[in-house]
């Protein structure tokens, strides 16, 4: 969680772009969720994207699952814009596949205040590996009956 007043993350250089990376990630297929907005006036009128990048990340796309009246939010393509200062704030997931062990994810963040608040990283269990551990249950609940 952030502060009220920014936010974990913030873009603090002339022009408010940065960059969060998130390294050495493992092969597989993750969720990551980020609240963004801002709870004070910095960088008013200015409105702020989020969008992610790197070397051997694919497959990204991106859900708005809530935002403020005030933000203004939109979402084109994998990127969310909107207005994330004066209390105003945004909630978005992101799906993404990650090609191999070690890869850097980068957040990227332009223009305006854009400040990010919170953020979860989950990873996506693969379908084979949900079902042998159903599969496993199986087996122990036959085994209890039997007994």
């Amino acid at each position: 969680t952030g502060n009220p007043m920014g936010g974990v993350i913030n873009g603090n250089s002339a022009n408010g772009n940065f960059t969060m990376s998130l390294n050495n990630l493992s092969a597989g297929t993750y969720t990551l969720t980020m609240l963004v907005g801002r709870g004070n006036n910095y960088g008013a009128g200015n409105t702020s994207s989020f969008s992610l990048d790197g070397t051997g990340i694919s497959n990204i796309s991106a859900s708005l699952d809530d935002y403020s009246t005030g933000s203004g939010a939109t979402l084109n393509g994998a990127t969310v814009t909107g207005n994330t200062h004066t209390g105003d704030w945004m909630v978005v997931t992101y799906t993404f596949d990650v090609a191999a062990d070690g890869t850097q994810l980068n957040i990227q963040s332009q223009g305006g205040s854009g400040s990010i608040n919170a953020l979860a990283l989950a990873s996506v269990p693969e379908p084979a590996t949900a079902s042998l551990g159903l599969l496993g249950l199986g087996a122990l609940l036959m085994r209890r009956k039997r007994a």
